[in-house]
């Protein structure tokens, strides 16, 4: 059975793995992932949290490279204790066993030493870009030979028509992390007209990234709503930690608004956690019935995607949109709502027809999920046709 590499080498987005794994091992692909161990530290292992099969091995100095191949018939997954020749060697040795490609999960700035490294090895790059909006990052891109970029929406993909001779962008949704639906009961909630209804806000408590004065005035302006035929509750999915995390808890206090909302990974002192574990964080998406998003960060250029509200479609809630503007333009709102929270006639209406609505977006989430997993399949196909 042929594999793929998939390299994680910054701490940071873990999520762009699962759903390459997913696509690759549908295809009957095993994939190797090469992955900072960091991150494992910092939310736990991903992949045992959604269930993925794998066969996990950590690199450190003293790891006998030699002996891990043949590889088993399965996926891999090394979790790099240690960086710089010990994981070239690393790579070079699976090479061996796997097509002449890497999928590169976070591209940043410039190529680094290990990327260059892939690169002399013969190995054709398959560079993961998470702002189409850095016209520095584009002109890097179209230097470099034997790489090819790859976007997450069709908005990232028109961010790159300055270079488009150079550039062609591949598109990959990343929401279809798992068919979490039929592993492990991992269902989520019924969603039920009369009772109540559970709001999640996902992301870490971070004024920068997110608008929390705007959800502050929408959550005072549903709950006075006459029309509101249920009560929500809102639940911050993320850590609340430090000064940030005790300035929201304040203005939540000042406006009467503690008893809606509930914050299940809270640590006041400087030293606390500013990231949930991703069991917390699933445990939160499992539970509740809608999404919303107050990010600063995804505006409606479309050239960013967010990695929170891509939890929030991949555990098939539909989201909210405050004055913003939904994340997948080509997929005509589907699973969206989008609100103006300051008009009021809008507030009265969706406080009216919340639950109903809920039901009717939440049908919509499994059409969403499950046309990106079919894109993503067509293009892991076409990658592979290229490099036989």
């Amino acid at each position: 059975m042929k594999r793929v590499g998939i390299a994680q080498i910054l701490a940071g987005h873990d999520e762009c793995t699962v759903p390459l794994i997913l696509a690759l091992n549908r295809l009957g692909i095993y994939a190797d992932v090469y992955i900072n161990n960091e991150l494992r530290e910092k939310r736990g292992d991903l992949f045992q949290s959604l269930h993925v099969e794998h066969h996990q091995i950590y690199i450190e100095q003293s790891t006998k490279l030699k002996t891990l191949n043949p590889p088993p018939p399965c996926n891999r997954v090394f979790w790099l204790g240690v960086m710089g020749n010990k994981v070239k060697k690393l790579i070079y040795l699976n090479k061996e066993y796997s097509l002449p490609i890497m999928f590169w999960t976070t591209f940043a700035k410039k190529p680094s030493p290990m990327f260059e490294y892939c690169q002399e090895i013969g190995m054709h790059l398959y560079a993961f870009v998470h702002d189409a909006r850095n016209g520095k990052l584009s002109r890097v891109l179209a230097g470099l030979s034997s790489v090819t970029s790859v976007v997450f929406s069709d908005g990232m993909v028109d961010a790159f028509s300055l270079h488009a001779e150079k550039i062609k962008p591949l598109k990959f949704y990343l929401p279809p992390l798992s068919d979490l639906s039929k592993r492990q009961g991992l269902q989520g909630r019924e969603v039920n007209n009369s009772n109540d209804l559970r709001i999640v806000v996902p992301g870490r408590v971070a004024y920068a990234r997110r608008d929390y004065g705007l959800l502050i005035d929408f959550a005072k302006s549903l709950l006075s709503q006459e029309t509101l035929s249920v009560e929500p509750t809102f639940v911050i999915a993320g850590g609340i930690s430090g000064d940030e995390g005790k300035r929201f808890m304040d203005d939540l206090a000042s406006q009467n608004l503690l008893k809606y909302f509930e914050c299940p990974c809270i640590s006041l002192t400087s030293d606390g956690a500013p990231f949930m574990s991703y069991e917390q964080l699933f445990s939160c998406l499992l539970g509740s019935d809608l999404a919303v998003s107050n990010s600063l960060a995804v505006k409606g250029d479309y050239t960013k995607v967010s990695g929170a509200i891509n939890l929030c479609i991949n555990f098939k809630l539909p989201v909210l949109y405050l004055n913003d503007y939904p994340l997948y333009p080509e997929f005509k709102d589907m699973a969206s709502i989008i609100i103006d929270s300051c008009d009021q006639s809008q507030v009265s209406a969706f406080a009216k027809e919340m639950p109903q609505l809920v039901v009717q977006k939440r049908k919509e989430t499994h059409l969403l999920k499950d046309s990106m997993e079919q894109w993503n399949q067509q293009i892991i196909q076409e990658i592979l046709s290229r490099h036989k």
